[in-house]
């Protein structure tokens, strides 16, 4: 009977331990900030954005990376947008086609006016 008594109070103390490490430091603000980047990484990746790091500074979610159009640099803000919590989008992704002052290689350039 001894042994299930300490069992039991073992299982229970192992319980404690996992469950109360789990909370720790989910206050007021903290666990908030760790769900709204978990939730926006989740948002992302469901949406093909795997490359693109989040993270969040008072309900604002910074996005950093890398993608391919200003399109999909775009789409990555309203992504994130739609994470319940966020306040706000800092969209530091930069999309990777040409600028509009760059030429592509074998495109055709316009004559410069002269004034």
């Amino acid at each position: 009977m001894r042994k299930i008594a300490v069992l039991s109070v073992v299982a229970l103390l192992i319980l404690l331990a996992y469950f109360g490490s789990r909370d720790e430091g989910e206050g007021e603000g903290e666990g908030e900030t760790s769900s709204i980047v978990d939730n926006a990484e989740l948002a992302l990746t469901r949406a093909g954005f795997i490359e693109i790091s989040v993270s969040d500074e008072d309900g604002v979610v910074i996005l950093a990376g890398t993608v391919e159009t200003e399109s999909e640099q775009f789409a990555v803000g309203r992504v994130a947008r739609s994470v319940a919590d966020v306040v706000d989008i800092d969209n530091r992704v930069t999309a990777a086609e040409a600028k509009p002052d760059e030429t592509p290689a074998g495109a055709a350039t316009a004559p410069a006016l002269e004034l």
